[in-house]
């Protein structure tokens, strides 16, 4: 007979990327996932669940998700209107519909801008858009 736990707890509110109180409750967690509302030009409704940790796995990717308002068949309130809930449906997003968090740091742009130039530089990605990296 299996059992699984779900515990739902709320983020910080200057930190919004960790859990509030003591760190034993993560320690004592096999996985953990964060779930943000998207606002921005590209994120406006869309709702994104994070992986942040796996105890004994490979973190998931991310998933966006909209959230959709759906009538209740045969179910009406004490005033004979239509019920309604709400379901969450998944939403595939190609790279450029997918909204970044923080830029890049002027360190990180250097590193990223090295690389790319010397994945061009040895017939990579950048040259012909392959995918492949730099073989050393």
């Amino acid at each position: 007979m299996g059992c699984a736990v779900l515990l739902v707890h709320h983020s910080g509110h200057v930190e919004k990327d960790r859990a509030r109180g003591g760190s034993a409750l993560n320690a004592a967690m096999d996985a953990s996932f964060q779930l943000d509302k998207k606002s921005g030009q590209r994120g406006d409704g869309l709702i994104e669940l994070t992986h942040r940790k796996a105890k004994e796995s490979e973190l998931c990717m991310t998933q966006h998700f909209e959230l959709l308002q759906v009538r209740l068949d045969g179910w009406r309130d004490a005033k004979g209107r239509d019920m309604h809930s709400a379901v969450l449906v998944q939403k595939h997003l190609d790279d450029t519909e997918i909204q970044r968090g923080k830029p890049l740091t002027l360190a990180q742009r250097q590193g990223m801008d090295a690389f790319v130039q010397a994945t061009v530089e040895a017939g990579g990605a950048g040259s012909e858009g392959t995918g492949e990296g730099i073989l050393i």
